[in-house]
């Protein structure tokens, strides 16, 4: 099966998630669109995360307070992640002790379950 390298576009960290799959899921032509929309999700929603943490969840503009923009683009963001993750077939668990490698988006841990080779 062919393996392709992963998108320029994508962080380091998505890099080697992709790499990870790669080589332990059997992949098929049309999974590697939805594979860079779901870690191009997922880079996107570690960037907003990490301006919600600096600017802080609730702005303010004199008296005025509210929720930070960033938040609604944060969920969108991680709604593609996982469905596109789960359409990948790919597993995805909140208890594993290694979701903290990647921020609460879970990871293929448990790669004995979906399409493994």
């Amino acid at each position: 099966m062919e393996k392709r390298l992963p998108p320029r576009i994508l962080s380091k960290k998505a890099k080697e998630i992709w790499q990870e799959v790669t080589l332990t899921y059997e992949m098929v032509p049309s999974d590697y669109p939805l594979l860079e929309l779901a870690l191009t999700s997922w880079d996107e929603a570690q960037a907003i995360k990490a301006k919600i943490e600096k600017d802080g969840f609730i702005l303010t503009d004199g008296k005025k307070r509210k929720a930070h923009p960033g938040i609604s683009a944060l969920k969108e963001s991680r709604l593609v992640f996982l469905r596109t993750w789960k359409l990948l077939g790919f597993p995805v668990s909140l208890e594993d002790d290694n979701i903290q490698d990647h921020r609460g988006f879970g990871r293929p841990t448990n790669l004995t379950k979906g399409r493994v080779k």
